[in-house]
């Protein structure tokens, strides 16, 4: 019984890696609104609550495409996108607090568990 429990989760994360990368490949081959914005843009929309905005924000910080690499801003952005239901950036924040970027290691989350807000939306 164990065992299947453990194939059970690698397949899921097999799957979702496939998923993730199927969405990489999908924003590089159409290249997201987002991602063509100036900072000045971004910054704007994300001001006015615009997730994508947000998102994208936090991983050019995270980054370090075209603003200074500032992986503690890039924490908070990308958590309010995903706070607002962005997909990429639940995604993305549950990596951050896996990994402990950008945010003290007290909030990290063990691996084999998903980040708070992720689990509150599976359960429902």
């Amino acid at each position: 019984m164990p065992a299947e429990k453990s194939l059970e989760r690698c397949i899921l994360r097999t799957v979702a890696a496939l998923f993730a990368f199927a969405g990489l490949l999908a924003g590089a081959a159409y290249g997201g609104a987002a991602q063509d914005a100036s900072i000045e843009e971004l910054i704007a929309a994300a001001r006015k609550h615009d997730p994508e905005a947000e998102y994208e924000l936090g991983m050019r910080a995270y980054e370090g495409r075209g603003v200074p690499h500032n992986a503690r801003q890039a924490y908070q952005l990308v958590e309010r996108a995903a706070g607002r239901g962005h997909l990429e950036a639940q995604n993305t924040l549950g990596y951050f607090l896996q990994h402990g970027i950008g945010t003290s290691e007290s909030r990290r989350v063990d691996g084999t568990r998903p980040p708070p807000r992720a689990a509150n939306r599976m359960r429902k």
